[in-house]
């Protein structure tokens, strides 16, 4: 092989980084009574990772959940390492957004209202689908209960709720 034929070192990609989610349930009671907070383990297992590749940048994220919302694990763990949405952020710990680095207070439907389209941002989402996964089966909620808790929300985000796009004769998307 000739010299020409070696391709110069900047037209030799660089590998691209891989990222590793471990995710360990832990029952909050077992791991009080062992001594254990959830905020050490995490740091165990980040450090833990960082003795097994020295040389990678390794991070810890936490993502706390109720114990009686069926799914709620693999959301939590979804929110947790996922880019967060700029300007503000849930808080699930307390139950709050952050705005601008600022806690707003949100009603529990609010709350769940955003945390479901932060999961599914950039994905249309219609309203018989927000009434189905945001309110419980008892309440009879309607299209327009919908669209009231979308108008509170983009109040409480400010210049932020103009990102919760109205998608007319279908839903919402947050972007």
């Amino acid at each position: 092989m000739s010299l020409a034929a070696v391709p110069p070192l900047s037209a030799v990609p660089e590998p691209s980084p891989l990222g590793l989610v471990v995710f360990v349930e832990v029952d909050e009671a077992l791991a009080g009574r062992s001594g254990t907070t959830v905020v050490e383990l995490a740091e165990l297992l980040r450090e833990f990772a960082q003795e097994l590749l020295p040389t990678a940048e390794t991070s810890a994220a936490i993502a706390l959940r109720s114990p009686s919302h069926a799914g709620a694990q693999l959301r939590a763990v979804k929110a947790a390492i996922e880019e967060p949405a700029p300007g503000f952020h849930l808080d699930h710990a307390a139950r709050t957004a952050v705005v601008d680095g600022r806690p707003v207070a949100l009603t529990h439907r609010e709350f769940e209202l955003l945390a479901y389209l932060i999961e599914n941002r950039r994905r249309a989402v219609t309203r018989s689908e927000l009434i189905d996964e945001v309110w419980p089966l008892a309440t009879r909620a309607g299209t327009r209960t919908v669209d009231v808790h979308i108008r509170r929300l983009r109040v409480k985000l400010g210049p932020h709720g103009r990102r919760i796009r109205t998608l007319r004769g279908h839903g919402y998307r947050l972007d």
